[in-house]
């Protein structure tokens, strides 16, 4: 067995959040540069190495997950159902309780603009910046 730490795989941020734990659950903070790769590094070197030698320089648990988790922009029910249920073992992290209800009230003050909002991204007159690139790339 090695001495040598594993490599961890961050979480994605939320856009109100920087994520600050790994996939399995440690402070980001807690390891070394270099030893927390990002979802798209982790998804790639699983890709070039395989599951099995993948899983063998990565912590077990954030190799079991590396499928589970999404970036906000492109799967963002996926990755707010990761932060629902993927910590903290089923008990819910009190931050998570307390955006979600600054973020209803937040929308409670500003309805007309969360109601103008929702209905723009409903009919499509609201584009993501992705989308915006990927257009003007087709048009070249």
């Amino acid at each position: 067995m090695s001495d040598e730490p594993l490599t961890h795989i961050g979480r994605t941020s939320l856009p109100w959040r920087e994520a600050t734990k790994t996939v399995c659950g440690r402070l980001i903070a807690d390891y070394a540069d270099g030893l927390v790769v990002t979802l798209a590094d982790a998804q790639a070197m699983q890709k070039r190495l395989g599951k099995q030698r993948f899983a063998l320089a990565i912590c077990m648990t954030c190799a079991h997950n590396v499928g589970n988790w999404a970036e906000w922009d492109s799967h963002p029910i996926a990755r707010m159902e990761r932060e629902v249920t993927g910590g903290r073992w089923g008990s819910p992290d009190p931050v998570l309780v307390a955006e979600l209800r600054a973020i209803a009230a937040l929308i409670d003050q500003h309805r007309e603009d969360f109601d103008a909002m929702v209905a723009a991204y409903v009919s499509g007159d609201v584009v993501s910046v992705t989308e915006l690139r990927n257009r003007k790339r087709r048009k070249h």
